[in-house]
């Protein structure tokens, strides 16, 4: 397995992040290129103390790779999100 750390290069705080932390208990992140889907849902179980429900990657037109974690619904984002200074 990949390094945590080195998986989640940092999280988004833009408006639309804030917008899905509040409706969908998801989370945004940025992360290497060469992250897999398991690889970035076993980091942010490991670095956060959270479950991890699905996750979804998407490239952006500047090459930049996010992704999307979705969170059981035993766990909140908007707490997290609060940790992490994003919101």
């Amino acid at each position: 397995m990949k390094d945590p750390q080195k998986v989640l290069v940092n999280p988004r705080a833009t408006e639309k992040a804030v917008r899905i932390i509040e409706s969908e208990n998801k989370l945004m992140f940025t992360v290497a290129d060469d992250a897999t889907k398991s690889d970035i849902k076993k980091a942010v179980e490991i670095l956060y103390q959270v479950k991890v429900v699905k996750v979804n990657v998407e490239r952006t037109s500047n090459g930049e790779k996010r992704a999307y974690v979705r969170l059981a619904p035993d766990f909140s984002a908007e707490e997290l999100a609060a940790k992490l200074g994003m919101v």
